[in-house]
C-alpha cells in the first residue's frame, strides 16, 4: 500500500507557535506512518499560494494526498483550492 504524503503550509518560521505546529505535525505523521513536508511562506500570501500550487500541479505520482494550511490570506487561495480539486 502506498504511504500517504501530506504537505503542511504554515505562515512563518519566526513564530514559536508556528514552529510548535510543525513539530506536532511531524510527530503525528511519525505515529501514523505518514510522510509530511512542512512549508513556511514567510508571511507572504503569494509565496504560500505558489508553494501549494507547485505541489498541486505536479505530476500525479508526486502530488501529496492532502494539504493542510494555515492561510495567510489574500485573493490567491481560492484559485489554489480550485486547482487542488
Amino acid at each position: 500500500m502506498k504511504r500517504l504524503r501530506v504537505v503542511v503550509s504554515l505562515i512563518t518560521q519566526d513564530n514559536d507557535f508556528q514552529v510548535e505546529q510543525a513539530v506536532a505535525a511531524e510527530e503525528a505523521a511519525r505515529k501514523l506512518g505518514v510522510d509530511v513536508e512542512i512549508l513556511y511562506a514567510d508571511s507572504d500570501s503569494i509565496q504560500q499560494s505558489q508553494q501549494i500550487l507547485k505541489f498541486v500541479q505536479a505530476d500525479p505520482g508526486a502530488r501529496p494526498d492532502a494539504v493542510i494550511l494555515e492561510p495567510i490570506g489574500g485573493p490567491a487561495l481560492p484559485q489554489v483550492a480550485r486547482a487542488a480539486v
